[in-house]
């Protein structure tokens, strides 16, 4: 195998099936080389730890740092579970960010990808491409290539910093399984270890010339519990397109509410109003709620009350 091959999971595993199950017309060597394929993906995803949990209720809080041309920021990140649902005929995991958006996301037979985001007060967008997060087999040197864009690179004007969105091709490859990590959430170990890496070149619009741009990505998988850390790094070799750093880590997580509290008929609205959820987010209690992971405390009070059903 080349070392190319290796670097980016091109190699096809697993004893090849016997002659006799194959019609006639799949006896072509390119027909066994896809059904091998088919055989060992199946064989590598059905006892593998879930990297990018998506059951319903399930819920992250992430903080996030900044370093660039504004200087120092921090921001917190919330994501919510919101289950499966049917979309145009595909099967799909919806996500619910803080900032109103949803991600849709497929596991399919390569790989766990979003394949689709919704804005608040827009219409659905499907992507282009699948982006993926991470490809199969869930192994070292399993590695795959995607096109992204920058949004950490900053354009400086006269009068204002404009965020430079610029196209690039990154190429993705899982490091190792066994990394410990440790983040305001707890320490985590066993972790996937996934690195990136991009490189382009932009013609300057005045006399800069070729400007030269490269990303740099390390993103952290928990088994059961999914990112807990992820680094981005986005350099510039111009001044007038400044660079910047993310690093994004776990704050805390909650596991998936009882299937009792989405199943129970809900009014006539669809969904139980505001006033219906009882106790206070800050003030945690042992009443049943479901627990963080990790630790001796237990997730907010905050849970839909009888009154919000129908008896």
């Amino acid at each position: 195998m080349t070392e190319s091959n290796r670097r980016f999971g091109l190699g096809v595993g697993g004893a090849a099936p016997e002659m006799t199950l194959l019609p006639p017309t799949c006896l072509s060597f390119a027909c066994v080389l896809s059904i091998l394929a088919t055989l060992t993906t199946v064989a590598c995803n059905e006892n593998v730890p879930d990297y990018f949990p998506l059951k319903k209720g399930q819920s992250w809080t992430y903080e996030i740092v900044m370093e660039g041309v504004r200087g120092h920021e921090v921001q917190k990140s919330f994501v919510t579970n919101l289950g499966s649902l049917n979309l145009d005929g595909q099967v799909l995991s919806a996500r619910l960010l803080h900032n109103g958006q949803t991600h849709y996301y497929e596991n399919k037979a390569d790989g766990l990808a979003r394949v689709a985001t919704k804005k608040p007060e827009n219409e659905l967008y499907w992507e282009a491409a699948p982006s993926y997060l991470f490809h199969y087999p869930l192994v070292p040197s399993t590695g795959w290539h995607q096109e992204e864009k920058t949004f950490l690179l900053q354009l400086r004007l006269f009068n204002a910093d404009v965020n430079a969105k610029i196209p690039m091709l990154m190429y993705y490859r899982i490091e190792s399984m066994d990394e410990t990590v440790k983040v305001p959430a707890g320490v985590f170990t066993d972790c996937m270890k996934v690195t990136g890496r991009g490189k382009t070149s932009i013609r300057g619009r005045f006399s800069e010339g070729f400007i030269e741009l490269t990303v740099e990505t390390l993103d952290y998988f928990a088994p059961g519990v999914g990112l807990v850390k992820s680094e981005r790094l986005e350099t510039s070799s111009h001044p007038r397109l400044e660079g910047g750093e993310y690093v994004k880590e776990l704050q805390d997580y909650s596991a998936p509410w009882p299937s009792s509290w989405w199943n129970a008929p809900a009014r006539a609205t669809g969904r139980p109003p505001s006033s219906c959820w009882s106790g206070s987010p800050s003030r945690p209690r042992r009443d049943g709620s479901p627990p963080w992971h990790g630790s001796n405390r237990w997730r907010t009070s905050r849970r839909p009350s009888p009154s919000c059903f129908r008896p």
